[in-house]
């Protein structure tokens, strides 16, 4: 049995007061690299879950802002890890500069990393109709899919909200792969449906990270 934690980041900016509490500034999340890497920790790609070797970390971020293109991504390859970028397509197009480009996208994938869905709008999934989940996740699937010249197997829900109707349309639509943002760690012989992961926000860097060692707390909790 091997034991995998996944961590789930959203944007990497400059911290302000006015920023939401899912922004983290580069100089800690650096930190939280070197620690992974001081410690023997090796990302990995997606379709090694189950099997993954020695101390493995999945990486991921939600949404796709922008500054993970110019900012985390650069950290991430400075430290030898990868990232998995879960994006909005209807985002890349409405609101240009905010959230990464195509053209970035396709850059970040050439670069080692991977893109995969997060619904097509962002929408609370629980709450959507049956027509409407498929709109949003066959959809998104379908635009990644063209856009990057790749299958996408992957989901991360939107802010975690799943249940059983939403796991079932999602598994039906081809994805192999479910994460939400339940914390624990994951299993290598578990079922992929709802993979568990680690939410890093502001609060946790300068309260659970005022030590860097606390990192490994998080990783092996629950």
């Amino acid at each position: 049995m091997t034991e995998i934690s996944v961590l789930c980041y959203h944007g990497i900016e400059a911290v302000s007061a006015k920023k939401d509490l899912y922004t983290l500034a580069p100089k800690v999340f650096e930190k939280h690299l070197r620690f992974l890497k001081e410690n023997g920790f090796k990302s990995i790609p997606l379709k090694h879950f189950k099997k993954p070797g020695r101390k493995p970390i999945i990486i991921s971020f939600d949404d796709g802002y922008e500054n993970a293109y110019s900012k985390a991504a650069p950290l991430l390859e400075k430290h030898d890890f990868r990232g998995v970028f879960f994006v909005n397509p209807a985002n890349i197009k409405s609101k240009p500069g905010k959230f990464m480009s195509w053209t970035q996208l396709k850059d970040i994938e050439e670069r080692g990393h991977e893109v995969q869905s997060h619904s097509l709008n962002h929408v609370h999934l629980t709450k959507c109709k049956k027509s409407e989940l498929i709109f949003e996740l066959k959809g998104s699937k379908e635009i990644l899919e063209r856009k990057l010249g790749k299958k996408i197997k992957y989901l991360a829900y939107p802010f975690g909200s799943y249940n059983k109707t939403v796991e079932k349309c999602a598994l039906s639509l081809g994805y192999k792969g479910l994460f939400t943002v339940d914390p624990g760690l994951n299993d290598s012989r578990d079922r992929l449906n709802n993979i568990r992961r680690f939410i890093l926000t502001r609060q946790d860097s300068y309260d659970r990270f005022s030590d860097i060692a606390n990192l490994i707390r998080i990783l092996e909790e629950n």
